[in-house]
């Protein structure tokens, strides 16, 4: 729904030519991601529209035996083949690396799957919220004291896992330039998931002693959350304890307590953290998240208020980076979407369009593999194909 479709988005965003296939009917289930109880109410499909910009919709019956003979022209021609189909599928449906790779020895195959190719879990189903976030720890690391977690933001371990595929598609095509052979490439949630929490995860498999959890007030001042006096939150990450420590001091006007034989040095302050966090509990709680963001950037503080999800897609440092990008849809109109964080010199990414309808272009991808208007009459007729036309719904 997200990690391999998010791989051939940032791919469209450098001018590749992305066709996504999607089957018959109902197509992707992301496309209707946006619609699940409790996700923000749109009638655009916005969660769908982030990893299928700039993309071309086949919709492709890869069961009927002329739905798999357009796809294999497909691949004939193709440079990269992404899919997330775990294993027994793609035996099945005659798609595998092996299938593929005799149809295009110079093909670059890749896979996202939830937990490996390999193992008793390979054939289990994945999702970044559970192959992801929960088998790595994180939720675990995560989870209060009292009562369960809030679920993740949707996607949100799907995207990195997205990168590292990417990362994998660009070293095989570097190799092919060397060689002249395809390959097959591959990452799991669950891989991905266990090198984002890899340092905790380092502290397991070196016999570390886990300490309890600390509640809030026990936490070290670094890295806390405070309130402020408009009732904002902000939260500090402050990692040069020493260097940091007067400056601090002077940014939140309490330079009593840079001599204060409770707090001379990092081992003390956490010794007597209470009453340290107590004390700068209240010391914020004196001043607007406005003043706080003056004076903590004063003093060169790393600190972030947390934000709504509307100043984030106000905010002029994600402007001022092309963080968030225009988009013009024909029956949503123009909006913004995030864009992929990677930057390449002085190119400039393609201006990217919304997502597809489904089956929107697959009598154009038709034509460009030769066939027949005739020929492509007869495949939508038997339902090899679909196209968006016929779907019966809004242009």
């Amino acid at each position: 729904m997200v990690f391999v479709p998010s791989v051939s988005a940032i791919m469209a965003d450098f001018g590749a030519d992305v066709v996504k296939i999607e089957p018959p009917g109902v197509g992707d289930m992301h496309r209707y991601g946006h619609q699940i109880p409790g996700m923000p109410v749109s009638d655009n499909p916005y969660v769908f529209q982030v990893d299928n910009r700039s993309k071309k919709s086949l919709s492709l019956d890869l069961k009927a035996p002329e739905g798999l003979e357009v796809f294999r022209k497909l691949i004939s021609r193709a440079d990269v083949f992404l899919t997330n189909y775990r294993t027994s599928a793609s035996e099945k449906l005659g798609l595998t690396y092996d299938d593929l790779e005799a149809v295009n020895s110079r093909l670059i195959y890749a896979r996202g799957t939830g937990h490996g190719e390999r193992g008793p879990e390979a054939e289990k189903p994945g999702y970044d919220s559970v192959s992801f976030w929960s088998r790595s720890a994180m939720e675990t690391h995560m989870l209060p004291e009292r009562g369960a977690a809030r679920l993740p933001p949707y996607g949100t371990g799907d995207h990195p896992s997205g990168l590292a595929l990417l990362s994998a598609v660009m070293m095989a095509l570097y190799q092919r330039e060397r060689t002249g052979e395809g390959v097959d490439v591959s990452v799991s949630l669950l891989g991905s998931g266990a090198w984002v929490n890899s340092n905790m995860l380092m502290a397991a498999l070196c016999g570390a002693e886990f300490q309890p959890r600390r509640s809030h007030v026990e936490l070290l001042y670094a890295f806390r959350h405070y309130k402020t006096s408009d009732d904002r939150i902000l939260k500090l990450g402050i990692n040069d304890h020493e260097r940091l420590w007067e400056a601090f001091c002077h940014a939140i006007s309490r330079d009593d307590l840079i001599n204060d034989t409770r707090f001379g040095s990092l081992t003390l302050r956490n010794e007597n953290t209470i009453e340290l966090n107590q004390i700068i509990d209240a010391v914020f709680l004196q001043r607007s998240i406005a003043d706080w963001d003056q004076a903590l950037g004063k003093f060169d503080i790393p600190f972030s208020p947390l934000p709504t999800y509307q100043e984030v897609a106000e905010d002029p440092q994600m402007i001022a980076n092309d963080i968030l990008v225009d988009v013009n849809d024909p029956q949503y109109g123009k909006f913004q979407m995030v864009n992929s964080p990677l930057e390449y010199g002085d190119y400039k990414k393609v201006q990217p369009t919304a997502a597809p309808r489904l089956g929107e272009h697959s009598r154009e991808v038709l034509f460009d593999l030769g066939y027949s208007r005739e020929e492509i009459d007869r495949l939508i007729e038997n339902g090899s194909i679909q196209e968006y036309q016929s779907l019966g719904l809004p242009q």
